[in-house]
């Protein structure tokens, strides 16, 4: 799921993706809490997450999503356990 921001000035962007039915992630405005690592955001104690600006322009929508890489039941389970 993709929220894009509104209004087109503002970070409150969100994305949420679910593996098998199982949500794994949920990235918004101020939520979670949690650390960057080069590109890694880890979620726990630290700041809220920024959230997204993904358009500058409301004639912007949203025509799909890539999933660019993907991992195994094993991997998700061992580093992305809630």
């Amino acid at each position: 799921m993709v929220k894009l921001n509104n209004p087109v000035s503002a970070t409150n962007g969100e994305i949420k993706l679910w593996i098998n039915g199982t949500l794994i992630s949920n990235l918004g405005y101020q939520f979670p809490s949690g650390t960057w690592s080069y590109n890694h955001f880890t979620e726990g104690p630290g700041m809220p997450f920024e959230g997204f600006q993904f358009r500058n322009d409301n004639a912007l929508n949203l025509n799909y999503i890539w999933l660019r890489n993907f991992n195994d039941k094993k991997w998700v389970q061992a580093h992305c356990q809630r």
